[in-house]
């Protein structure tokens, strides 16, 4: 027997035309916002000695963000005992189950790469953050409890963080840089231009 070609048949086709002209696809940002305004707010917080772990927190994950434009599912995933430390930075293979995630596709990686502005240099600013969040690493194995394996852990728990709070850490660093977060969610992070910007982002 003949199977039915559903894709073809008119009276689908004319469904989906009146579909699409009742509910247009549209991005959800037809703007964005100037991503040199945050990478310049991020750059007055340096050395990152000299931060408190939660202005290190917010940093590292704000640039891991703008430079990878992964989402806070991604994000969230990065495990810490799967990585590659090249000369060019920090490479973090996800292996788990994404949104984005297809068959027979390679697996999704994180690149924390190097870059000549030390205030902006994603590898240095994550190898400073493990460094520092070390201790609730320790902290859980003495207790008996897993090690945390997610890079991102609460500055205040030590917990590790999930989406939803990942998100609100990245809109609590475009709010303390003057964007408008009431226009601006923190999935706006990943249309943000990062290499174009970067050598513009200290011409005043």
């Amino acid at each position: 027997s003949q199977l039915f070609d559903v894709g073809g048949d008119p009276r689908i086709k004319r469904l989906f035309r009146f579909f699409w002209k009742r509910r247009p696809v549209f991005p959800r940002y037809l703007v964005t916002w100037d991503v040199r305004v945050v990478l310049r707010f991020l750059a007055a917080w340096h050395p990152p000695a000299s931060l408190s772990l939660k202005q290190l927190t917010l940093k590292t994950l704000a640039l891991v963000a703008i430079t990878s434009s992964d989402r806070a599912q991604t994000l969230e995933s990065i495990d810490v005992e799967h990585s590659e430390i090249t000369h060019l930075g920090i490479f973090f293979p996800i292996y788990s189950l994404l949104k984005c995630s297809k068959r027979n596709r390679p697996v999704r990686v994180v690149k924390c790469v190097r870059f000549e502005t030390p205030s902006l240099d994603v590898s240095d600013y994550v190898v400073a953050y493990l460094q520092k969040t070390l201790r609730f690493r320790v902290r859980a194995v003495a207790r008996g409890l897993p090690k945390p394996r997610q890079l991102f852990l609460s500055y205040s728990t030590g917990k590790p963080l999930r989406r939803g709070s990942i998100s609100g850490y990245i809109l609590e660093v475009m709010s303390l840089a003057g964007i408008d977060v009431s226009c601006f969610k923190a999935h706006s992070a990943r249309g943000c231009p990062f290499l174009s910007s970067l050598t513009g982002c200290f011409s005043w």
